[in-house]
């Protein structure tokens, strides 16, 4: 027992403040709860004063005294971090107890000494916070209130399977004959009899329609209200319980003309069946037969009833407008097929599968891929044309992008003259990707079916039939020459032995718009025998055939060699798609796609990823990645359908993800706006920065070479006469595993020289001794170096500790006494020190233990307090700036240089190493270099701490604290997470599903490794840096800067650029490095520029779609009634878009 528990058994008030704290009664749970102290009482809320008391066994148990108001305290308070919160952080008061009442179970057999502070003061441990969140039932628990209710509820489903007490008719209020329950069990029930029952019908039964509402009506009554309702789910109550019926058992006719009047010429009664939403249906019907309807044909009569008839001549199978609609939402939102929407309609329509239920499954097929057809032909006014369909030009059916420029649309007059610096604004993206998860198989067709498509070349699947068709393009290139290319993608290296065996198409290749993500009309096509050029180059020019006159920024996965002759092939494509005019008058610059092109060589990525291209902006081209990622999942579908039902299937799943894609403009646009705006800024204030450090000849030298590059963009990269200034002329091969140990053995020996130097005893300068105790603080940062070592470098580090140590003690006894004759005034601050320590020790009763030499406050000139420096020789302070300078410059240098190193081992590692002997013998060197980086930080940290100490944090510039974002490879070495996703990230929103694409360089987490550095008390650590950045993008973390968002430290400019002579291979990095920032900066301000020109064209795109379908509307012939309906359609459509343009407008007016 605790001393301050221990003892008798007489009664101990507890001092306050009593913790939160656990006591555990046998057999029963555990609970917590807050208990206050007030002078040593208790307030348990109960009415009763209680107190601690400890009883003979030791064990302590609570005690009533008197009556208490009860109050509840005005503040809890918590435990908060450390050993004593942790022990206690579990204690409740138990059960009102009495004077005999002891705590059973208790499990803790002493209470903590330090439980309470023995001066009555209040515990650090325990800390006021903030009142808790209120309690929400609805969001922190949903499921409670029905756990609670959970019989109630189940016991309530149950009210509407019977028949209340008196109930009747809720029309005509007859009541029922039959009771609630008038049957006795084992009676058979029955229908009526009569299947063509009169008003005078002796049925008694009361009837209740699901699809109504929950009321019940008499015989007469329900078929008089379904009159014009046939396909309604019936009940009928037996007496016992309701059973299903149908509107044609109770005898229903259903009358199609004269607005569900019978015609007195009315055919003969046809048992049709009609698909709705909620079942198949049987329905006996009646066409009109009178004059009003002879030239009416009868599938147009049904379809003026919303019926769509699966036949054109006499037909018998419907399915409702509802149905169809209802379907193509399931099927594009859900990807439900059409045979799992069947069944579930025979499931609704007869569960228990006891009778008979028509089989329609092909039927409605058909109806559907006809329903796909119409509503894209009214939607994209195609209906409209004056000699039909097949007037339409090609893509007139496919959704096109509000965001994109389109000339003669929502581009501004004159933007073909605008200077060259901004006709990027402009520009048009597209790009092309392949897509071997869309295969198809190759289905024997039936004898006199013929597979044609619908709308051929209207929507977003290429031309296929015709002379310039793209199968007849497709059987002229069956074989194509061989094609060297620099990344080893499979689609192009197994291009002719592709497996395709079975397969009609081996994939599907598209041309989409990479900053918005739309499939471009006339933009698809499907591979015959894996990604070859001719395919891509068909569908590429179909699908900026209508925008010629812009500038085409395209990218491709493989582009670096798709561009080569890509003109040469262009000119011979079919004139109707534009081939031959793009050869000759569009401005196309291809590009790679920032993800796909770290899989090209160094020199092929520098060179032709879009983040070096002028006018690119931000867009990262892998879009049409993400493209797929929703489509892949129609794959297992349509792999089995045939080649006109699955081109339907497709066509109507790229309309719908284009529609989709237009709508979120409205957001996303002005959320990557914001996103612009303020990496723009920050990128612009680093680049100034670093920019601020070099010489203005090299800065000149610089932004020539990056000029001299890109004044020859449109040259092949081989015929390129100028250097890339985005990649360095050092190779890997000329830094060695050799060289690098090499240079670490040269900077050990350097540091264990400092052991050996002697210092002077004769006539002590000031510089003399201001280097002396230099030096005997370069000790004591070696020894913490070496206990903190990895690796090779920790091999006999106790030997060079216990050397270190021994050195340093006669160079800091000289020390001591050249202070003594240099600083006096310091020599009395030692002595109170001394004398303090040893009688800390007596009053210990210990013997003093010695401090170690690492850890011995040394006394530099710039520890002394500035207000006391008067009284000190100035030149002191002086010379240990001067010094403090030179070891800023030297050891910042080292960081640099060990950096560079460490980025190139670990990229040679990850790219060339994969077993584990050699990945072992890298992970040594990796810890070799680490700790010399540890080493270089802690002394520059030293350093430029006594810097700001003596001049002050502007006068230490061009030299800052070195931070932990500071020191990274991350300028060197892509890590594996949020490089290419700044902006793409949004597009995984609610509205769409949810697409993510893989970006930056794959690294492996375990091979980025740095040893723990020494937290200084003005600077944060750098502990386990690369690992800790590796985990938090790979995670995703907010603050987390991939590639294109980074920022070049100032580390690689303070004091210059290194020199060009002296360090290459470091000066080349830093020209590299800064090349890039340039790019970075150039990027994102494009971008800025770039949104608000789309966020302009989307509202203009807007309007002018609403003019187009408002003057649509003034050309209907209003009188017939076709014509008055395609006009309140086109109307409705003009308003539709006046509304998402003034939306547009709002959101995007905070912007703009």
């Amino acid at each position: 027992m605790s001393s301050n528990l221990s003892g008798s058994s007489s009664k101990k008030v507890l001092p306050p403040p009593v913790p939160t704290a656990r006591i555990r009664r046998a057999g029963k749970t555990s609970k917590r709860r807050a208990v206050d102290i007030d002078a040593g009482r208790v307030p348990l809320h109960t009415g009763v004063e209680r107190v601690f008391e400890v009883a003979p066994g030791g064990r302590p148990k609570l005690t009533e005294l008197e009556d208490f108001p009860t109050e509840r305290p005005p503040q809890r308070r918590r435990l908060g971090s450390g050993a004593a919160a942790d022990e206690f952080a579990g204690w409740a008061d138990g059960a009102p107890a009495t004077e005999n009442n002891e705590w059973e179970g208790f499990e803790d057999e002493a209470l903590p000494a330090d439980m309470f502070d023995p001066d009555g003061e209040e515990n650090e441990i325990l800390q006021e916070v903030k009142p808790r969140r209120s309690f929400y039932q609805t969001t922190d628990d949903p499921m409670g209130r029905f756990r609670e209710l959970e019989d109630l509820i189940i016991q309530e489903t149950f009210y509407l399977d019977a028949l209340s007490e008196g109930a009747s008719c809720f029309s005509c209020k007859q009541p029922s004959e039959r009771s609630p329950m008038s049957h006795e069990l084992g009676e058979t029930d029955t229908l009526p009899s009569s299947s063509t029952p009169s008003c005078d019908s002796d049925d008694s039964s009361l009837y209740r329609c699901i699809s109504c509402g929950v009321f019940n009506e008499c015989y007469r009554c329900c078929l008089q209200r379904h009159r014009l309702s046939p396909l309604h789910v019936i009940r009928r109550w037996t007496g016992r319980y309701w059973q299903r019926t149908t509107l044609r058992d109770m005898g229903h006719v259903y009358h199609i003309g004269h607005d569900g009047e019978r015609c007195f010429n009315a055919s003969k009664e046809i048992l049709c069946t009609v698909l709705h939403c909620n079942g198949i249906h049987q329905v006996k019907t009646t066409f009109c037969g009178c004059s009003q309807s002879l030239e009416i044909a009868r599938w147009r009569l049904a379809m003026r009833l919303a019926w769509y008839p699966s036949s054109w001549e006499q037909p018998q199978t419907f399915a409702t407008y509802e149905c169809l609609k209802q379907f193509r939402t399931l099927c594009t939102v859900a990807n439900v097929n059409v045979r799992d929407y069947v069944t579930a309609l025979e499931k609704m329509t007869d569960p228990l599968s006891s009778g008979f239920v028509p089989d329609r499954y092909k039927n409605f097929g058909r109806m559907v891929r006809q329903w796909y057809h119409i509503v894209r032909m009214r939607r994209m006014g195609v209906a409209y044309l004056p000699n039909g369909v097949e007037s339409a030009e090609l893509g007139a059916a496919g959704v096109k992008c509000w965001a994109c420029p389109r000339p003669g649309v929502n581009l501004p007059d004159g933007w073909e003259e605008v200077q060259e610096n901004i006709r990027y604004k402009y520009s048009l993206f597209v790009g092309l990707d392949a897509n071997f998860r869309l295969e198809n198989k190759l289905r024997k067709v039936a004898k006199g079916r013929t597979m044609g498509v619908l709308a051929d070349g209207l929507g977003y699947f290429a031309k296929l039939d015709g002379k310039d068709g793209y199968v007849e393009h497709i059987k002229k290139n069956v074989t194509e020459e061989d094609i060297n290319t620099c990344a080893g993608f499979q689609a192009i290296m197994q291009r002719d032995a592709r497996f395709s065996k079975g397969l009609r198409a081996t994939g599907v290749a598209a041309c989409s718009c990479t900053r918005h993500e739309l499939v471009r009309p006339n933009g698809i096509g499907d591979l015959i025998k894996g990604e070859r050029f001719s395919s891509m180059d068909y569908l590429f020019c179909a699908g900026i055939r209508n925008d010629l006159k812009l500038r085409i920024m395209a990218s491709y996965d493989i582009g670096c060699i798709w561009k080569i002759y890509l003109l040469k092939r262009m000119a011979v494509l079919p004139a109707s798609i534009g081939g031959p005019l793009a050869a000759v008058l569009t401005d196309i610059e291809v590009s790679l796609p920032v993800w796909h092109a770290e899989d090209h060589g160094i020199d092929c990525a520098a060179a032709e990823t879009m983040r070096h291209k002028p006018g690119a902006g931000m867009t990262d081209c892998e879009g049409v990645e993400r493209i797929w990622s929703g489509s892949n999942p129609k794959a297992y579908a349509t792999r089995e359908m045939h080649m006109d039902t699955r081109h339907s299937a497709l066509e109507d799943h790229f309309d719908h993800h284009n529609w989709c894609m237009n709508l979120r403009l409205r957001i996303l646009l002005g959320k990557r706006y914001r996103i612009a705006k303020e990496e723009l800024a920050a990128q612009s204030a680093n680049h100034d920065q670093v920019s601020s450090g070099i010489d203005s000849v090299v800065l000149t030298a610089w932004m020539d070479s990056v000029r001299d590059w890109h004044a020859q963009e449109k040259v092949l990269v081989k015929n390129k006469t100028v250097r890339n200034p985005y990649v360095s002329s050092w190779r890997e091969g000329d830094l060695t595993e050799k060289r690098i140990r090499e240079d670490l053995v040269a900077a050990e020996q350097a540091e264990l020289s400092v052991l050996n130097i002697e210092i002077a005893k004769k006539k002590v300068t000031v510089v003399a001794f201001v280097t002396a105790v230099l030096q005997v603080e370069q000790i004591q940062l070696k020894i913490r170096s070496l206990q903190v070592a990895k690796g090779k470098a920790a091999y006999g580090s106790e030997k060079k500790i216990a050397d270190a140590r021994k050195a340093f003690a006669p160079k800091f006894e000289h020390v001591r006494r050249l202070q003594a004759s240099f600083m006096p005034l310091v020599t009395p601050i030692l002595q109170s020190a001394e004398l303090a320590a040893e009688e800390d020790a007596i009053k210990r009763g210990t013997t003093r233990i010695p401090t170690l030499p690492e850890d011995v406050k040394i006394w530099m000139p710039s520890e002394i307090p500035s207000e006391s420096r008067d009284l000190y020789n100035p030149l002191l302070f002086s010379t240990e700036s001067s010094l403090r300078s030179l070891q800023c410059s030297e050891n910042l240098d080292a960081v640099r240089l060990r950096l560079y190193t460490l980025a190139h081992i670990l990229r040679f590692k990850n790219k060339n190493l994969v077993a584990q002997k050699a990945g072992t013998r890298a992970k040594g060197l990796l810890e070799e270099t680490q700790g010399r980086l540890a080493s270089a930080v802690r002394k520059y940290r030293a350093a430029y701490r006594a810097l700001v100490l003596l001049v002050g944090v502007k006068e230490a510039r061009p030299y800052r604290p070195l931070r932990r974002q500071d020191v990274t490879t991350k300028f060197f070495v892509d890590y594996k997470a949020d490089a290419a996703r700044r902006l793409t990230k949004l597009v995984n929103s609610t509205s769409r599903h949810r697409i993510r694409a893989p970006v930056g360089q794959r690294l492996n987490e375990d091979d980025v490794e740095t040893p723990n550095f020494d937290e200084d008390d003005d600077y944060e650590a750098l502990g386990e840096q690369l690992v800790e950045d590796a985990e938090l993008v790979g995670a995703g973390k907010h603050g987390v800067r991939g590639k294109s968002k980074r920022l070049m430290s100032w580390i690689w400019t303070a004091n210059g650029a290194p020199d060009e002579d002296e360090e290459t291979l470091l000066h080349d990095a830093v020209r590299v490095e800064w090349c890039k920032s340039l790019a970075r900066t150039e990027r994102w301000q494009e971008e800025v520029i770039l949104l608000e020109e789309e966020m302009r064209r989307v509202g203009v795109t807007l309007r002018w779609e609403r003019n187009e379908w408002e003057t649509k509307a003034s050309g209907c012939r209003l009188d017939t009634p076709t014509g008055r309906g395609k006009a309140a359609y086109a109307l409705r459509q003009a308003a539709d878009r006046a509304w998402l343009a003034h939306a547009a407008d709002e959101e995007f007016a905070q912007y703009l």
